[in-house]
């Protein structure tokens, strides 16, 4: 809720909290059911009939990747060869080869926004060896 919410609708929250605090609920769990923070409920209390003042940033910053940046990323995660690693792994591979695309956590950022983040590796686990067993039928046939 937060910033999207109008004065009107900020009204009426706070005519329910503050019934429901009256009542002998506690603002904690009346908040908890609305989805909203206490701490909102007391920026909005302090403010009752005022516009909400956060807007957040006035410009993007200058680093951010551009789209031709976030594709090349996508192209390389997808690649045959790192199709199945986590930037974790992409990054030190391209690094020994002098290669720099973006940081481990930008890489990380582009896969998550494309929802290409989970399971990246194997789905079913490595098959493990167990060691064979031995059977006996009488004493002194097998030794270790």
């Amino acid at each position: 809720m937060g910033s999207k919410t109008d004065i009107n609708t900020r009204a009426e929250i706070l005519d329910i909290v503050t019934a429901s605090v009256r009542d002998g609920i506690s603002q904690k769990k009346v908040c908890e059911v609305l989805g909203l923070s206490a701490r909102t409920i007391q920026r909005w209390s302090v403010r009752p009939g005022e516009e909400e003042r956060r807007h957040g940033p006035n410009s993007t910053p200058s680093n951010k990747l551009s789209s031709d940046e976030c594709a090349k990323i996508l192209t390389i995660a997808n690649s045959k060869e790192f199709f199945d690693k986590s930037p974790h792994q992409i990054i030190p591979t391209l690094a020994d080869r002098d290669e720099y695309i973006a940081s481990e956590a930008s890489f990380y950022r582009v896969l998550k926004a494309n929802q290409m983040l989970s399971h990246r590796g194997t789905s079913t686990p490595k098959n493990r060896a167990r060691p064979k067993a031995y059977e006996t039928d009488s004493p002194g046939q097998l030794f270790t």
